[in-house]
């Protein structure tokens, strides 16, 4: 679940909404509810970057936090159905870019400027190194 809450009062934090983002992206067979959880948040101009462990990046617009707006999301196409965890995000503001770590598969550097069709510019995976 993504929720909002309102921490303007004092010790009395208030539920503004939730959401739900489906298990089925980016499209495995048989998807584990256990491995869909938000492991990382970022928030940058009234739009929030989530990265939800096997479900790849997603990003919303927060502006109305009652009623937050799910506007795209990506995941690798070449690690479908392959062992991946989207852990971390960082995005800069000005530069339309989100650097996200991902468990198993290195970085990813997504372009982000069109928040509804985010694409994938490079990816990093450093080779395992042996003793």
């Amino acid at each position: 679940w993504l929720m909002i809450f309102d921490l303007s009062v004092d010790g009395k934090p208030t539920l503004l909404s939730r959401h739900m983002p489906s298990i089925h992206f980016p499209g495995d067979r048989k998807p584990d509810p256990a491995k869909f959880n938000f492991r990382a948040l970022s928030v940058v101009d009234n739009l929030l970057y989530g990265c939800i462990d096997a479900g790849g990046l997603h990003i919303f617009d927060v502006t109305n936090r009652s009623a937050p707006l799910a506007l795209g999301r990506y995941a690798n196409p070449a690690l479908l159905n392959k062992p991946r965890a989207y852990n971390g995000v960082a995005v800069a503001a000005g530069d339309g870019l989100a650097y996200v770590a991902v468990d198993y598969c290195g970085m990813e550097v997504i372009n982000v400027s069109d928040p509804s069709s985010p694409t994938l510019l490079s990816w990093y995976h450093a080779p395992r190194l042996r003793a």
